[in-house]
């Protein structure tokens, strides 16, 4: 799988984790939810973006190490 696979994959994972996760909360509303949206959702956008520029960054390197080592095809 290429990194631009992955990142896409992880950017639509997280998407509908946010989707779903505003359909649930349309019902669920207390402490245990406010809690787990303050500590495992809304941290998600951020993290995500820090692992796609590093699966970029990755992606990179990988065509590098195909020129140098002589795998064009890769």
């Amino acid at each position: 799988m290429s990194t631009a696979v992955a990142q896409a994959k992880l950017r639509d994972a997280v998407r509908e984790l946010q989707f779903k996760w505003v359909r649930i909360r349309e019902s669920w509303d207390d402490d245990a939810a406010a809690a787990l949206e303050r500590d495992l959702i809304q941290p998600l956008p951020p993290r995500m973006n820090a692992a796609m520029g590093a699966m970029g960054r990755i992606g990179e390197l990988m065509v590098t190490i195909r020129r140098e080592c002589g795998d064009e095809a890769g």
